[in-house]
């Protein structure tokens, strides 16, 4: 477990709310303080691979912040949103996904009618449970759906990156399309997987906005490299949420950002 980003400030003792999120090599978590809608101190950590000792560890530095509420959002990959008329059968992921490892779980998201189904290795989610039995879950794509990015655009592509994986919610005449991860290992892997989907829900690159976010900067070669294919890019716009003592671009931690607007 590698840490990538660390920040800290004298005010942690007022944050009362625990925010995490997880995926398959990496955990980002924050303090929030609800009162003046704040994220005091927040780690950006790498993993290599969730093994028990890792999430016992992790449990222990999650329970020393002294937290009254915990929020943990999974970025796992296996998710599908459905139509909330369609939605029928909540064992649809075991149709499509190998689930042996996996506890299941649903957001609703009215704002949609849809409803977001998704799995949480079952050995975190078990752990986590017994140690906050009063915390709540989310999938990733949930909080991004639900609160405004701030950008009108019917035709919009926003991506959020972490150092291995990316994942991509689409909107097509204002309609959601797709909300979708993928693991790159080289920029041309990104520029592969957005020109098929572009191609595939026919989106033109002139009438189409990318809203970036998460670990990309703009003098960086997937940045630039981005922009050579599509000419319309901008960065996330910032949050009403604060984070205090912070050098680092705000679009960074959009994600937990989204995820503190929830739940405040």
């Amino acid at each position: 477990m590698r840490t990538l980003i660390e920040l800290e400030n004298g005010e942690q003792e007022q944050a009362n709310v625990l925010l995490c999120e997880l995926g398959e090599q990496y955990v980002i978590h924050g303090m929030y303080d609800e009162r003046s809608r704040t994220i005091t101190s927040l780690q950006y950590l790498e993993i290599e691979n969730w093994t028990r000792e890792i999430i016992e560890k992790l449990s222990r530095k999650f329970s020393e912040l002294k937290s009254e509420k915990q929020f943990f959002c999974s970025a796992f990959p296996k998710n599908i949103l459905i139509p909330r008329n369609y939605f029928f059968e909540q064992n649809i992921l075991h149709l499509m996904f190998d689930m042996q490892k996996d506890f299941f779980m649903q957001d609703q998201i009215p704002e949609w009618q849809i409803i977001n189904s998704y799995a949480f290795p079952d050995a975190a989610h078990k752990y986590l449970s017994e140690q906050f039995p009063s915390a709540e879950f989310r999938n990733v794509f949930t909080p991004s759906l639900k609160i405004y990015n701030g950008f009108t655009a019917e035709n919009q592509v926003a991506i959020f990156f972490n150092s291995k994986q990316f994942r991509v919610i689409i909107k097509k005449g204002g309609q959601l399309q797709l909300a979708q991860m993928y693991i790159y290992t080289s920029s041309s892997d990104v520029i592969y997987y957005l020109l098929k989907i572009f191609l595939e829900l026919d989106l033109s690159k002139d009438d189409t906005i990318l809203i970036l976010s998460g670990l990309i900067e703009e003098d960086s070669a997937l940045y630039k490299q981005l922009f050579s294919y599509f000419p319309h890019i901008h960065f996330a716009v910032p949050s009403t949420i604060k984070l205090l003592n912070s050098d680092k671009p705000h679009h960074y931690f959009t994600s937990l950002y989204n995820l503190a607007a929830c739940v405040s």
